[in-house]
């Protein structure tokens, strides 16, 4: 049997600073301090949990205060740390590991994702390295630890941290950030930023993305952009949405009409995802239209919507 020596607790230490007008005489009273870094340790424990649930949990320690607005040196100190770098050194979060991210640094990003998406709607795509990209729908993208990624779609984590930033609530207070050593990136969570932190949208993975060049039969075309067209594949009636900005400048400008039997040559894209309850949707769009066929009668086909 294999000998392992435990050594001593590992630690991680980083700053937590309250910031407004309200806290110039750096002081902050002890009813708003003391939930929030309760609900800041909740959620590194919350982050611990999805990390290696079978590791004893992570504690967090504060050390000092000094002058700023109002800051506190903290301590994120366990074993905790050992032991998530034994369990993701052997799965998909080892090369961020091997690049010295630990609980915090998987926090911070997760923090720092969620304020990036904000409320919007994505999509998440697994990467080499334990990394994902999330692509919001308005085309944005951001790569993300994976841990992360599970973080900001974890709703107890949340809460946790909506908890940790409530002082921005109060008259006077209006940024907290998180500064972690040797140069770690600063993250600074603002009032206007609280309702990031809801409930998520939660995202959902990418299981097939093809494109492929079809001909189909214009059923309906919106007057409105944002509307999705209908065609017939000659096998079913289906939707998409018009993604060639080229074409669409065409119909704006009056170049292509539509009648009754026209026909698109086309590429279509068909992205398949599934979001965390198991359902599976699909959604296409044409990507670019390669040729237009007029039909043999002519006929209207905009939608009056």
């Amino acid at each position: 049997m294999a000998e392992r020596t435990i050594a001593a607790m590992a630690t991680e230490r980083f700053d937590v600073t309250f910031d407004g007008p309200a806290l110039l005489e750096h002081r902050m009273s002890v009813r708003d301090l003391a939930p929030a870094l309760i609900a800041l340790a909740d959620a590194f424990q919350v982050a611990q949990a999805v990390a290696n649930p079978e590791a004893r949990l992570v504690n967090l320690e504060i050390t000092a205060t000094r002058e700023s607005s109002f800051a506190v040196d903290l301590i994120l100190n366990s074993n905790l740390i050992d032991q998530a770098i034994d369990y993701l050194s052997a799965g998909r979060y080892s090369t961020a590991i091997a690049n010295g991210a630990g609980i915090l640094g998987f926090v911070g990003s997760a923090i720092a994702g969620i304020l990036w998406v904000k409320k919007r709607y994505f999509t998440s795509e697994d990467l080499p390295d334990g990394q994902v990209r999330i692509t919001t729908a308005d085309g944005d993208s951001i790569v993300l630890p994976a841990l992360s990624v599970r973080l900001m779609q974890n709703a107890p984590f949340r809460r946790d941290v909506l908890r940790f930033i409530t002082p921005l609530e109060s008259e006077g207070v209006d940024t907290v950030a998180i500064s972690g050593a040797d140069g770690a990136p600063r993250i600074t969570i603002r009032d206007t930023d609280l309702e990031s932190f809801g409930e998520p949208d939660l995202g959902e993975t990418v299981v097939s993305d093809n494109t492929i060049e079809q001909v189909v039969t214009v059923d309906s075309v919106p007057f409105k952009e944002s509307l999705s067209w209908r065609f017939n594949d000659g096998s079913a009636s289906i939707s998409a949405t018009m993604s060639d900005g080229q074409f669409r400048d065409r119909i704006r400008r009056r170049e292509v009409q539509f009648g009754e039997g026209d026909k698109l040559r086309a590429e279509i894209r068909t992205v398949q995802t599934l979001d965390s309850a198991g359902t599976l949707s699909t959604r296409r769009s044409v990507e670019r239209v390669i040729d237009h066929l007029p039909g043999p009668v002519q006929g209207n086909l905009f939608d009056q919507e």
